[in-house]
């Protein structure tokens, strides 16, 4: 699914006291890409996801995916946060399986079998039976994913997926998430305030200023991505990141 925004403003109150989050935001996601976009606190990304996922409406200007506007939250969009959002009381498959659940469109033989897949996609068949408080913020993080992916969606969005994580974990689910990435060629929106994770994941990183939000630089990358520990330090990664860090003022 291809994303197009055109000439988008966001804006929180009205009149001399309205507050301008994002002005004039221009870009293209082609269908199966995966875009980052980085910025300091004030630069409007997670409402730009926000956006993007149906929760907030524009003030002005367009965001198309396929050629038709958002008009709120849908299933061919899904959404992972930083926080994880489980259900505490639900064990991990019963969280995977919830949002199928709710939107009424799976049978309950498909739910059971997209719930068991979802969870051996990203490593967690074995336990399924667990609570979210018996697993590690990485695992929690996984089963997260595995949950927005179950309901089929045509586009991820990730909000800081992995923030909360320490520096080890959250390596390896960078790792992990490019792999499964490529197992579904979703069309991915990351956003971040790691410079490091937007180069490893995205094929294009767009760098948002704050007060307000815009666009002030496109990075595209074309890295050879077969092992993330030998990119991180590889001359044209640094490079890269260095320029990134430029156009963030850092």
């Amino acid at each position: 699914m291809d994303i197009d925004v055109h000439s988008l403003y966001k804006i929180f109150g009205h009149g001399p006291h309205g507050r301008t989050v994002l002005k004039n935001i221009n870009f293209r996601v082609p269908s199966g890409h995966f875009t980052a976009f980085v910025g300091p606190s004030g630069s409007g990304k997670s409402t730009l996801l926000r956006l993007l996922a149906g929760l907030e409406h524009p003030s002005s200007g367009r965001i198309l995916m396929d050629g038709k506007p958002i008009t709120g939250p849908g299933p061919d969009r899904g959404l992972v946060f930083q926080n994880y959002s489980l259900y505490p009381w639900l064990n991990l498959a019963q969280n995977v399986a919830f949002g199928m659940e709710i939107q009424g469109c799976f049978s309950r033989r498909d739910i059971q079998e997209r719930t068991a897949y979802f969870l051996d996609v990203v490593g967690l068949a074995d336990w399924h039976k667990l609570l979210p408080r018996e697993c590690s913020g990485g695992m929690q993080q996984r089963v997260a994913i595995a949950r927005a992916l179950a309901v089929d969606p045509q586009v991820l969005l990730l909000d800081e997926p992995f923030g909360a994580l320490d520096l080890h974990i959250r390596n390896s689910m960078q790792d992990f998430l490019y792999r499964l990435w490529q197992r579904t060629r979703l069309t991915a929106v990351l956003i971040t305030h790691d410079l490091e994770e937007a180069l490893l994941l995205a094929q294009q990183v767009h760098v948002l200023a704050p007060n307000p939000g815009c666009i002030t630089h496109t990075l595209t990358t074309n890295f050879n991505r077969s092992d993330f520990s030998k990119l991180r330090f590889s001359d044209t990664f640094l490079q890269q990141r260095q320029i990134l860090a430029q156009a963030m003022g850092s």
